[in-house]
């Protein structure tokens, strides 16, 4: 009725429950949606991608479906350029506001950034819109299922080696020899608390211990003086 995207507005719905709503919830109320949430956030996923496979065959294979194969990677290097143009453009702002970004951390969101399910689900969107011609729909939807397709091939699969190439946060020297310390000072307090328990004696097993000879050669004459008294009686 307002006019507006669907799908733009569950997202919205989304980030507005993300900034204030999940106050709301009991706490009962947020386990429950703790554990559903992801596998429908997860099947919705599926269900978005498999249709969007189905379509872009459909799109490429109809009737009066001309689309040229090579738009697809020209597409993708210029959504690489467009995006590090507008990184560069709003570096001074990253940089000094905010988490105060460097360059190696601008260069991994430049390339990191991937296009998903949104992109997709509104790119189906337009593919059933009857007002526009049919190639023209079927060439949006290659694109954009193109576009999405190759960043998770490429830029998914190599975002990790960059990282570390990069070396954007680099290990504190000190790090391993702190921990090794700490571990070596544990093993010593554990060490002792296991020495201790073990030397520590048993307090029925001393008293035993310490009355054991004197103790015995009690209840052997008295053992004796009994047996004397019942041979005399007998």
């Amino acid at each position: 009725a307002a006019g507006v995207s669907g799908v733009l507005a569950v997202v919205v719905l989304g980030l507005l429950v993300s900034r204030g709503g999940k106050y709301t919830f009991s706490p009962a109320a947020s386990a429950v949606a703790h554990a559903a949430l992801p596998m429908a956030a997860h099947v919705a996923e599926t269900l978005v991608f498999f249709l969007a496979g189905v379509i872009t065959w459909t799109a490429l294979t109809g009737p009066g479906s001309a689309v040229p194969l090579w738009h697809a990677p020209v597409l993708y290097l210029l959504l690489l350029l467009v995006r590090a143009a507008t990184l560069a453009l709003l570096y001074p702002a990253l940089k000094y506001t905010g988490y105060s970004m460097n360059l190696r951390e601008v260069a991994v969101v430049c390339y990191a950034g991937l296009r998903g399910a949104v992109a997709l689900a509104l790119s189906l969107l337009l593919f059933q819109n009857e007002l526009l011609d049919r190639s023209d729909r079927a060439r949006v939807h290659y694109l954009i299922a193109s576009a999405v397709l190759l960043s998770l091939l490429i830029n998914g699969t190599t975002t990790r080696p960059l990282y570390a190439a990069l070396k954007i946060y680099p290990a504190n020297t000190f790090r391993r020899v702190v921990v090794e310390a700490a571990m070596n000072q544990l093993e010593l307090e554990g060490m002792a608390e296991i020495r201790a328990q073990l030397l520590r004696p048993n307090r029925g097993a001393g008293h035993a211990a310490a009355a054991g000879p004197g103790h015995g050669l009690a209840a052997g004459h008295g053992g004796g003086q009994a047996a004397g008294e019942r041979a005399t009686n007998a």
